[in-house]
């Protein structure tokens, strides 16, 4: 775990937590792999990315929704949603710490209907704005920007607790028959716009993270082209060595991190 960058002491808590997770599915035969950046970080360094401080792990939405059922006795952590300017990303963390946490991602079917699938992005772009407290303008153009005042707005009469309920009933658009196609919808806004193989979660198998081993995907390959591009396993110039992943001109890829 030598790194560089100031991040030794977060990757050693959050390995713990990693640990935690992995012991903890085994336990109640909750199937996760590690997700992101995390598959990344195995695939090319064995480990954490070194400049990254944070983790993700990837759940299917009928396994997430076991470990929701069994967050109360997750010794020692809360399973809760996240922080404000995100609060449709659900967390794990100690119930003592409120630096440290491994994020969760949970993947719905996308329907094999264009129409249907442009649809269901947009109430999700929509829920995501009616939800945002704040923002970082400067990433968007000035329609974006405009959409996202609008949509702040619309939201202003419900309740988060009703909007997260929706949130979480328009993920599950798709899921009632089998698709073609899957992905995380609490994710960022970008991310919408992903596609992956509907079976990419459904076979998993161990690999060295760190001092430990933890579950990926056997399709990482796919995974990784989709979130990074072709050329995921060459680090990134210096200059984009950041934990804030980017993002190319393609929505659809991330500069790989």
């Amino acid at each position: 775990m030598n790194n560089d960058y100031g991040n030794l002491e977060a990757h050693k808590v959050i390995l713990g937590i990693l640990k935690d997770i992995h012991t903890f599915c085994g336990k109640h035969d909750i199937h996760y792999c590690l997700d992101g950046g995390s598959i990344l970080g195995a695939v090319r360094h064995n480990g954490f990315i070194p400049w990254d401080d944070d983790a993700d792990i990837a759940l299917k939405r009928a396994e997430f929704k076991k470990l929701w059922a069994l967050r109360d006795i997750f010794y020692g952590y809360r399973v809760e949603t996240g922080v404000e300017h995100a609060p449709w990303v659900y967390r794990i963390r100690p119930v003592d710490d409120d630096e440290h946490q491994v994020d969760i991602f949970v993947y719905d079917n996308i329907p094999d209907s264009e129409a249907a699938r442009k649809k269901k992005i947009l109430r999700m772009a929509m829920l995501q704005g009616m939800l945002k407290k704040g923002s970082d303008g400067s990433r968007f153009s000035l329609k974006q920007n405009i959409l996202l005042a609008g949509t702040r707005i619309l939201g202003v009469p419900f309740s988060k607790k009703r909007k997260l309920k929706w949130y979480a009933k328009y993920s599950q658009i798709g899921n009632e028959s089998d698709t073609k196609q899957i992905n995380t919808f609490n994710s960022t806004y970008r991310a919408l716009h992903r596609r992956f193989d509907a079976d990419v979660l459904d076979e998993v198998m161990l690999h060295d993270f760190e001092d430990t081993q933890l579950y990926i995907p056997v399709k990482y390959d796919h995974y990784l082209r989709v979130m990074y591009g072709d050329d995921y396993m060459t680090p990134p110039k210096e200059e984009y060595r950041s934990s804030h992943q980017g993002y190319l001109e393609d929505p659809d890829v991330s500069i790989p991190l």
